[in-house]
């Protein structure tokens, strides 16, 4: 796989990722530049970053079998056959070793470093508290350079 033109906007991406930023300031800021988004609209959606940063690809790593297929609960149409796609776990994913990626934007340990991030953003967000305390989100700890 080689870079294309969408290669700079994918290293601002990942560069905005590595600085911290959260993918609802990413995409402010990458509509704010007047980039425009994969399918040609003015405003970038979070999960378009989400599904950027969590793609192995821009890390140097191709997997394959990423996701499995799962018969539908609900069917639109009696005779219609429509499969979902159900996530495996990164442990279920196979690396292809020899399949050649020419450039990818950023090295490995910032690929499991950002992806380290986003797991614990998706546990301390507020959709997933198990308690309620009362300064949640008004206390905050230093972020020290290199340490997230």
């Amino acid at each position: 796989m080689e870079p294309d033109t969408d290669y700079p906007v994918a290293q601002m991406i990942w560069r905005l990722a590595l600085e911290g930023c959260p993918m609802g300031r990413i995409s402010l800021e990458l509509s704010a530049q007047g980039i425009p988004a994969p399918k040609g609209g003015a405003y970038w959606n979070p999960s378009t970053i989400a599904r950027i940063l969590k793609n192995p690809v821009y890390g140097g790593r191709y997997y394959s079998l990423r996701e499995t297929a799962k018969t539908p609960v609900q069917r639109r149409k009696v005779d219609s056959y429509r499969s979902s796609a159900q996530p495996l776990p990164f442990d279920a994913w196979h690396w292809l070793e020899n399949f050649p990626i020419m450039s990818p934007v950023v090295s490995w340990a910032e690929w499991e470093t950002v992806q380290r991030r986003l797991s614990q953003n998706k546990a301390d967000a507020t959709r997933n508290a198990k308690r309620t305390y009362w300064l949640r989100g008004m206390v905050s700890a230093p972020k020290t350079a290199g340490v997230w």
